[in-house]
């Protein structure tokens, strides 16, 4: 089964071309575990970090290869709390994280990419 994908929108496997030059990565995922067929499971909006945890878990767990972190709080340190712990729990799993739309975020918790829509940031920046 082919997948298109969403109209204009467009991920990042960590992150550009330019960020990878700039950035320090601490952490690969064998080529083998990181994109993978199967269940993306993108995270509900949700302040409680120990249940967006447990949920993403679980789903890991029951087979999903990649953890999408989507939270639209204008809460910046909660986003980077839940990103890291998140990123812990995707890695304990073997599965990649992506964050969606803050390529600042990604960058800063480690993350292994970056969903961008349409309307978000460019590739460049």
């Amino acid at each position: 089964m082919r997948r298109q994908r969403a109209g204009g929108s467009r991920s990042l496997g960590r992150y550009s071309r330019s960020d990878m030059r700039e950035s320090k990565v601490t952490h690969r995922l064998p080529a083998t575990a990181a994109w993978r067929r199967g269940l993306y499971f993108v995270t509900p909006d949700t302040r409680d970090t120990t249940a967006l945890v447990s949920l993403a878990a679980n789903v890991m767990a029951a087979g999903a290869v990649l953890l999408q972190y989507r939270s639209k709080s204008r809460d910046r340190d909660l986003r980077r709390r839940q990103a890291r712990a998140l990123l812990a729990c995707a890695r304990s799993a073997g599965v990649p994280l992506i964050v969606n739309d803050d390529v600042s975020l990604a960058r800063d918790v480690g993350a292994d990419g970056v969903h961008l829509g349409r309307a978000d940031a460019s590739i460049a920046s």
